[in-house]
């Protein structure tokens, strides 16, 4: 599994809760940084290697971002879920 992702218009203060059926990378980033991971470059994001589910992000400004989870790339699957709170 390369990645998966989901884009969503979030607001300032809105709770990400992420929900994993496995141990995962869970990043959440705006579109410049979205496009930097995809190259491989560096790039910022929120978030990081989740063990315990589920995960909670603080979306730090209103607009669109990608929640970002993959294995680092590790071969395997995971299923995950997405709140907004």
């Amino acid at each position: 599994m390369k990645f998966k992702y989901t884009k969503k218009y979030l607001h300032k203060g809105d709770i990400v809760e992420v929900d994993l059926d496995n141990d995962a990378n869970v990043r959440m980033m705006n579109r410049e940084n979205f496009d930097k991971y995809q190259e491989g470059e560096s790039f910022f994001r929120y978030g990081g290697w989740v063990t315990r589910s589920p995960v909670h992000l603080r979306v730090p400004k209103t607009g669109n971002w990608y929640i970002v989870v993959d294995l680092d790339g590790k071969p395997g699957h995971v299923n995950f879920y997405i709140t907004i709170l």
